[in-house]
């Protein structure tokens, strides 16, 4: 089939690739051109690099309420659109123009985690189980009828980098799988169920700060989902928690408190959270042992 690809962030990239490998034809791509780069990089998304690479067309609209990109967009010849991790508002004229429409890969159980963040909230939320989906987009945020779906264990000992390399890997045979079954009119689409529905709102500033009076469960999960930006204040310095496990410790003292040179901090269900990688604020990565031996955080210091 001839395929607009539509694609921003790391989830959109194996997608695009694997699209690339495939017997399928990618006609034009469209991308979110990042607004804001730091001083080191360009705006330009690696979605657009890799169209770039390949000699294929690459259109970065900021929006698709001017008609004149809607009709751009329209005058492609493709059967369909293919959409991971875009971040724009798709209106109906394009959802509906092409004869397949378009298809959208979202790394949630849907109904649940609609919404912008889902591998971020599902990990949050201390979920155990997600899926990857392939649905048909309508006019809704992912409330589409779902075409293929495959059941997952939330495995909480990988970051979101981890996990969104996996999911995109995964939505990737999902999609190849649905294609085939699109194109030979051999699919059945199955209606969501609102039983459960919830949404994954984008993520904010202050999601990210790591509050200890939380559940020692929920403070790994922060760190893991929002790495590298989950941090907490030490003496006035912002710190970032990178990595953390959680052990089988209980221990009865105020939330935030450190009991160990190992950096095992309580939490508020008196649970154990060790954190064994850090970032002090224009510095890199570090062990905590290595870490602590520039930024002495004694037994006994309670994180506020």
């Amino acid at each position: 089939m001839k395929i607009v690809f539509m694609g921003t962030g790391p989830f959109a990239v194996p997608v695009l690739n694997r699209l690339l490998t495939s017997r399928h034809k990618i006609v034009a791509v469209y991308t979110k051109n990042n607004p804001k780069p730091d001083k080191s990089a360009n705006n330009k998304s690696q979605v657009s690099s890799i169209a770039s690479c390949n000699n294929i067309t690459c259109h970065t609209p900021k929006t698709f309420k001017i008609q004149s990109e809607v009709d751009k967009f329209l005058s492609i010849d493709a059967d369909i659109a293919v959409v991971a991790s875009y971040g724009l508002i798709i209106p109906e004229a394009i959802l509906n123009g092409y004869k397949f429409g378009c298809i959208n890969i979202h790394p949630s159980d849907l109904p649940k985690w609609r919404g912008a963040a889902p591998i971020q909230r599902a990990v949050m939320a201390g979920d155990n189980t997600t899926a990857v989906c392939i649905i048909k987009m309508d006019s809704g945020i992912d409330t589409g009828p779902i075409y293929n779906k495959k059941q997952l264990l939330l495995d909480k000992t990988k970051n979101i980098h981890q996990l969104t390399a996996e999911y995109a890997d995964i939505g990737s045979e999902l999609l190849l799988e649905t294609l085939d079954k699109i194109e030979l009119n051999n699919y059945r689409l199955s209606k969501q169920s609102q039983d459960g529905a919830s949404y994954a709102s984008k993520i904010q500033p202050q999601d990210e700060i790591i509050n200890f009076n939380d559940t020692a469960a929920q403070v790994h999960g922060k760190i893991m989902a929002l790495t590298p930006n989950a941090h907490f204040e030490h003496q006035g310095l912002r710190i970032k928690a990178i990595e953390s496990f959680l052990t089988e410790k209980t221990y009865d003292a105020k939330p935030g408190t450190v009991i160990s040179k190992q950096l095992e901090v309580v939490c508020g269900d008196k649970k154990v959270i060790k954190i064994t990688k850090l970032q002090r604020s224009g510095g890199k990565i570090l062990e905590t042992q290595a870490f602590l031996c520039g930024c002495k955080i004694p037994i006994g210091t309670t994180f506020s």
